[in-house]
């Protein structure tokens, strides 16, 4: 997270989304915390909107598709069993 702060504190917006996807794609993928993904992928959107980046917002917006697609099997998987 180090290459993080040093992008807050050079205000490259467009790094730090990129930056804050690639932190929700960790919990997801590696850590298996979905919900904990979700909230960093929503940081990376907001701020890929704000500042207009096309590419960051096409891949906040597929990620939270496929996060939302886990939490809801996960959810179907524990109201089945």
């Amino acid at each position: 997270m180090l290459s993080l702060e040093i992008e807050k504190e050079l205000g490259d917006k467009k790094d730090i989304s990129a930056s804050y996807l690639n932190i929700g794609s960790l919990y997801t993928d590696n850590l298996n915390n979905a919900k904990e993904g979700k909230k960093w992928f929503q940081k990376g959107l907001v701020l890929a909107k704000e500042i207009g980046s096309k590419p960051e917002i096409k891949t906040a917006y597929k990620n939270l598709a496929q996060t939302n697609k886990m939490i809801y099997v996960c959810l179907q998987i524990m109201n089945y069993i």
